[in-house]
């Protein structure tokens, strides 16, 4: 690139010579760089321009030279012309500013920099301002591309979540229901966990929980995959065994070697002359069995007892045959279903005095899920059970929703509000009082 002689209208004699000495330096530097570098006056006119600087301005150095970056670019001149005089005033060097506007060279193309100022010293005193420029147009429009797409996945995938998600709001006419649905990732609306209540006639009623192998989008398509393989198998024969035989079956074909366990029960209601009551038949395939709360009438803690016995999980051979397990909740009593979320909730190995709800689960005869040497503590069944006991529901209309809530909040509070699991909770209650 030819050398450019330097103007010195407006600049005293002693800055412009100044600024003249250390532009030799700079020769060099300047031919060769990959990035666009232009030496400015202290009063911000170009001096020396690359041709790198020569093409992002569209014009040659003979129409830059002498004029400031106003002159030349108009607006986007002005606001770089506020941060030169911020570095030739202070001193100080600023780093990877990011600048966009038009150069009045190619009116309507949107350009993107960032750009690096140096302050240009002789003799320790500021004669000028060196600029660096890095035309980064192309990566700030991937970023927005990539963003954009980002945004529309994230749309579709928020419209396949609420596809995938169970009833917010289960009902079952003459109990009171209610469900905790967490998954794992504060990012996604669906987990691997799974819950339905569905309807078979007006005095039946299925109720499932699962649990997919794994977390993330592709656990939450198996699990709604499989909440609809139980309804379509209840249609056939809701008996919880046969519903579980044929998603097993299902699962086993499916080209996917991941497992699943279910908890399935079946609730029919029995008219007597004291009240409505219910009967279930439950299956549990490799879940955690489903306990039922039974209040005592003189105030004692409740009974906390678990319903069935454990059967094989799904997925891992077919032709499986599920044992049921029967019992009666009645009035004033209260089914709890829950996956794994709930009891392998972790948190360091509490080291003080065990709290009045370990006492509860020492004194219930439930053993401890840990070795007391353990640095992780789960939250575990005797944590649940003792819980559940000592839980007073009120009568009445949100008596589900009032002991879900009490073993979410305690889950939370023992993890310290996070949790590497899924966690999913379907209460029922059956009114004292309907």
């Amino acid at each position: 690139m030819p050398e450019h002689s330097l103007s010195t209208s407006n600049s005293s004699e002693g800055d412009a010579e100044g600024l003249l000495g250390v532009l030799a330096q700079f020769d060099s530097l300047l031919e060769g760089a990959p990035l666009g570098i232009g030496i400015f006056d202290r009063d911000l006119r170009h001096v020396r321009v690359n041709a790198v600087l020569e093409q992002m301005n569209g014009q040659s150095a003979h129409l830059l030279l002498g004029r400031t970056p106003a002159e030349v670019n108009g607006d986007v001149g002005r606001q770089a012309e506020v941060l030169y005089r911020q570095v030739m005033d202070s001193g100080s060097a600023m780093r990877d500013v990011r600048l966009s506007g038009e150069v009045s060279a190619r009116p309507g193309q949107l350009r993107h920099w960032s750009i690096t100022f140096h302050p240009v010293r002789r003799d320790g005193q500021v004669v000028g301002l060196c600029v660096i420029v890095d035309d980064v147009t192309a990566e700030h429009e991937l970023s927005e591309a990539l963003a954009a797409s980002q945004r529309a996945h994230q749309r579709l995938a928020e419209d396949l979540q609420r596809d995938l998600l169970p009833p917010a709001h289960p009902a079952v006419p003459g109990a009171d229901v209610a469900a905790v649905y967490r998954p794992a990732s504060a990012a996604a609306a669906v987990g691997g966990d799974f819950y339905d209540v569905i309807a078979i006639d007006e005095d039946r009623w299925l109720l499932v929980i699962g649990d997919v192998q794994g977390k993330g989008p592709v656990a939450a398509s198996l699990s709604g995959a499989l909440r609809y393989a139980v309804r379509t198998a209840a249609v056939i024969d809701p008996d919880p065994a046969q519903v579980l035989a044929t998603v097993n079956d299902v699962l086993v074909r499916l080209d996917d070697d991941r497992t699943c366990t279910v908890a399935c029960l079946l609730l029919q209601r029995q008219q007597a002359s004291s009240g409505s009551s219910w009967s279930l038949r439950a299956v549990s395939a490799g879940h955690p069995l489903p306990l039922l709360v039974r209040p005592d009438a003189d105030g004692a803690p409740a009974q906390v007892e678990a319903l069935g016995v454990p059967n094989l999980l799904l997925g891992v051979v077919g032709g499986v045959r599920y044992q049921a397990s029967t019992a009666t909740l009645t009035p004033g009593e209260s089914l709890v279903l829950y996956t794994d979320g709930v009891t392998e909730a972790r948190a360091p190995r509490h080291q003080g005095h065990p709290s009045r709800l370990e006492d509860a689960a020492v004194d219930s005869g439930v053993g401890a899920d840990d070795p007391h040497d353990a640095a992780i503590e789960l939250f575990g069944e005797a944590r649940l059970q003792a819980l559940l006991s000592a839980t007073t529901v009120p009568p009445g209309a949100g008596a589900a929703s009032g002991l879900a809530e009490a073993v979410h909040r305690a889950v939370e509070t023992f993890a310290g509000g996070s949790s590497g699991d899924d966690l999913t909770l379907l209460v029922l209650h059956l009114p004292a009082h309907p």
